[in-house]
């Protein structure tokens, strides 16, 4: 059995939270519109766009969007706020054969392909820390954890290193 489990940290990337303060479809549709990205309306989901910016579904009338690149493009959004939080977080993609088996040890979701399908999110705990799961494809996971715990989370992904 192959146990191939990769941590691999994103340095540079933008993160902002989106909260809407009116209609939620109609800002919803002018952000996506602005973003050239689908803003996902159904809870724990994500959506990604061919320019590598990603929406994750964060709450009722919030999002989380994530840029590859540190940039500001959020200006002036008429109905809600856009808070750039990129500094409080770091951001893991975890990859490999066994990465759902090390993620199941610390992890209270079902990870399961039925319960948790590509393209699927989720506010969790990894070894008690709190974190944004997303399952990217069979393989593969991005880890969205608060800067103070990330080196305490990383500790905890790999025990034995």
């Amino acid at each position: 059995m192959n146990d191939e489990f990769i941590v691999h940290e994103v340095p540079e990337f933008a993160l902002y939270q989106v909260m809407t303060r009116g209609d939620r479809e109609a800002v919803a549709e002018l952000l996506s519109d602005r973003l050239a990205l689908e803003l996902p309306l159904i809870p724990n989901t994500t959506s990604t766009s061919s320019l590598g910016l990603k929406a994750t579904w964060f709450g009722p009338a919030r999002w989380l969007i994530y840029s590859p690149k540190a940039q500001w493009f959020l200006d002036d959004v008429p109905g809600c706020s856009v808070t750039d939080i990129s500094d409080s977080r770091r951001l893991f993609r975890l990859s490999g054969s066994s990465v759902r088996d090390r993620l199941a040890t610390g992890c209270p979701l079902d990870l399961s392909e039925g319960a948790m399908p590509p393209g699927t999110c989720g506010m969790t705990h990894f070894d008690q820390l709190p974190i944004m799961l997303c399952r990217n494809d069979n393989d593969s996971y991005e880890l969205h954890v608060e800067r103070s715990y990330s080196d305490d989370l990383l500790s905890a992904l790999r025990p034995y290193d």
